[in-house]
């Protein structure tokens, strides 16, 4: 299947997806109330944390797969190796959700800062949320192989069916046996267990066949542990990373205000949601590529992707940083709300932006096999969002954070970024961060301009939510349109080179 087409199924699936559960939340808070769907945004927030379990095992299935088939693996030693990483994750997975499941009713009376519900009722919901977290992250394992494969088409209809029974079967069952947390995570946990099974199924039909004797071994990771130290610090200090704020402000912020502001922030997420498809499909073909030791056409994919990623995500960023407050207003109904959150969602959109062309020198970093520069890459931006997160709450409240995530993520993608371009491509950070990232967003900016000196100020919701798509789509349509005129330039040229 092409490169374009893959991404293409993937972002219909991740908005489908995104759009589903934005569209809900407010249906969640207003039927569940302001406090239990703050024990809702502490499951979103859990189940990102339990990537820190993942040790960046995920990407090395999905790399190992890719190196298969490419042959540069032998079927015989990737199934030694599957059934090495299986062993690993079924033990991770037991031991967190334990772990979970036993500090359930710690969590909620020394941590959380729950205020009317019964410290029973929030207990047994940390515990159910555990068992459902632990099954979907060890779910991942198994989608690892199936993106490995490039089965592209199977995996976002998956996807979407998935979401579509988290999201709208939740409300239903809620609807069927009442709006209560426990109705909510007991029918969580049994999605997960669907998810796992179906994704454990679909994964093993993918594994090559082999006649000798695999034996229950961890041996076959042992090649790979300096690629799998590297990964695992890299992935613990980047879930650690994307989930600090949060941690801390739930320990600090009245569970209520905590669930507005994860609002704010799960808005602002959807930028990273635009960039997702593209690592999906690109990593793996990135990995292949650089296996069978084709460096031109690694390097046009690479900076196709960024092109496309800028486009799509940066746009997004910015997209959503001109329309937070209308955006909120429309999508809550409730003004005051917007007014006091509109900032953090911008802020944040944009850090996201930022975070999201960042992401690329990892896709670099993962092809060539060599983590440790992005291992070291999340731990220094860990230890200072950490620091910044505990100061800045205190002294400027949850704006000040905000502020502190656009600075921190804007000086990772002009400094850190560079300084792996120099390691694996020198002379390209400066032109892919000029031509491939910013001025791929001249229009939307442009755009934002505009519709600023037009000064509309809609009235009503149903006006609001107008204006919302309106400036919205025109302002992603000019993104993409200079995007397509572009694309089409560096092709002729690339192509006219191959020539």
């Amino acid at each position: 299947m092409q490169l374009r087409t893959s991404i293409a199924l993937n972002y219909a699936s991740q908005l489908y997806v995104t759009l589903l559960a934005v569209a809900l939340v407010p249906v969640l808070e207003r039927r569940m109330g302001a406090e239990a769907y703050g024990l809702v945004a502490f499951f979103s927030m859990l189940f990102a944390a339990f990537y820190v379990l993942d040790l960046g095992l995920t990407p090395m299935v999905q790399r190992e797969f890719a190196r298969m088939r490419a042959q540069a693996l032998s079927p015989l030693d990737f199934r030694r190796i599957w059934r090495a990483f299986a062993m690993v994750f079924a033990g991770l997975a037991t031991a967190g959700a334990l772990a979970v499941v036993l500090l359930a009713d710690a969590l909620v009376r020394r941590w959380l800062n729950v205020l009317e519900l019964p410290h029973e009722t929030a207990s047994r919901a940390v515990a159910l949320m555990g068992l459902a977290v632990a099954l979907r992250w060890w779910s991942g394992f198994h989608r690892g192989a199936v993106s490995g494969g490039e089965h592209m088409v199977w995996l976002p209809v998956f996807n979407a069916l998935m979401a579509t029974l988290r999201f709208p079967g939740a409300l239903l069952c809620m609807h069927l046996w009442g709006y209560n947390v426990t109705t909510f995570f007991v029918f969580q946990l049994g999605v997960a267990l669907l998810e796992w099974a179906w994704l454990a199924a679909k994964a093993h039909t993918l594994l090559p066949q082999v006649e000798e004797r695999l034996g229950w071994s961890l041996a076959p990771l042992r090649p790979m542990w300096r690629l799998g130290v590297a990964g695992a610090v890299a992935a613990a200090t980047g879930a650690l990373l994307m989930q600090v704020d949060r941690a801390l402000l739930s320990g600090r912020l009245p569970l209520g205000d905590f669930g507005h502001f994860s609002m704010a922030v799960l808005v602002a997420t959807m930028v990273m949601v635009l960039s997702a498809p593209i690592s999906t499909v690109l990593m793996p073909r990135l990995a292949r590529l650089h296996a069978e030791g084709h460096a031109t056409d690694f390097l046009q994919i690479y900076r196709m992707g960024s092109r496309l990623a800028s486009a799509l995500a940066m746009g997004g960023a910015l997209t959503l940083a001109f329309c937070a407050k209308p955006l909120l207003t429309a999508w809550t109904g409730e003004a005051d709300w917007a007014m006091q959150y509109w900032p953090v969602l911008a802020l944040y959109a944009l850090g996201y932006g930022f975070w999201a062309m960042g992401g690329f020198v990892y896709y670099l970093q993962y092809a060539h096999g060599e983590l440790k520069w992005h291992a070291w890459g999340n731990a220094i931006t860990l230890v200072v969002w950490s620091l910044m997160v505990w100061w800045l709450s205190e002294w400027g409240g949850v704006l000040a954070v905000a502020m502190g995530w656009a600075v921190l993520t804007g000086a990772y993608l002009l400094l850190w970024a560079w300084l792996v371009h120099a390691r694996y491509m020198p002379r390209v950070h400066w032109a892919w961060l000029w031509r491939d990232v910013l001025a791929m967003n001249w229009p939307v900016l442009l755009g934002m301009l505009l519709f600023s000196l037009l000064g509309w100020e809609p009235q009503s919701r149903r006006e609001t939510f107008a204006y919302v798509w309106l400036v919205g789509g025109v302002l992603m349509a000019l993104n993409m349109a200079w995007w397509a005129w572009t694309e089409r330039r560096h092709w002729g040229r690339w192509l006219q080179r191959a020539k």
